[in-house]
């Protein structure tokens, strides 16, 4: 196509070319008679301009159309898989398995509550945690009465002289209000 439109604009030039010519020569019939040839190179370029605008139409929609052809064979082949995926799964077996682990678990719950139950009876259960929190109370105690040992044995601040130690008209303080007392005197007057 690309050929025939060169040629027929080489044509149309050199129709105009010999129009000129035979109009300086005074050729008037003839020139009439070049110019409608140059009217009908004109025209067939025209129409030959309208088919390869055509053609490129054509070839485009062949393109889209392979393009769409890829497109449905692409959607056809993911519906299948998502067909065989379903029918794979299939979600009424899914139900009744997912049913079948909630009563299996709920089963193992009330065993293991019941086991509790049976082992806390057996083993005393209230006793077992009264006697864990008297031992616990008595480790606590004597980690207190070792830290109170390692008190007395720390240096200790002498009060300042203004401040005197009140001791109660018994004679001897105990060594709980000796050390309230050393705090107070520690914090100062309020």
């Amino acid at each position: 196509m690309q050929l025939e439109r060169a040629r027929l604009q080489a044509d149309e030039k050199k129709i105009q070319a010999e129009i000129k010519a035979l109009v300086r020569q005074n050729r008037i019939p003839e020139a009439r008679l070049l110019s409608k040839n140059l009217i009908q190179v004109r025209n067939a370029q025209t129409k030959l301009f309208g088919a390869s605008t055509q053609l490129s139409a054509i070839q485009n929609q062949t393109s889209v159309m392979q393009s769409q052809a890829k497109v449905v064979g692409a959607m056809h082949n993911a519906s299948q898989m998502l067909s065989s995926a379903t029918n794979a799964a299939n979600p009424e077996r899914m139900m009744k398995m997912a049913q079948a682990y909630e009563m299996e678990s709920g089963k193992a719950q009330m065993a293991q509550e019941m086991t509790d139950d049976a082992l806390d009876s057996i083993l005393g259960g209230d006793e077992v945690d009264k006697e864990g929190e008297d031992v616990l109370n008595s480790v606590l105690e004597e980690i207190g009465m070792e830290i109170g040992g390692r008190m007395s044995a720390a240096p200790v601040a002498q009060p300042a002289p203004q401040q005197r130690v009140q001791v109660p008209q018994g004679g001897a303080l105990s060594e709980e209000d000796a050390l309230l007392q050393r705090l107070a005197a520690l914090d100062g007057p309020r």
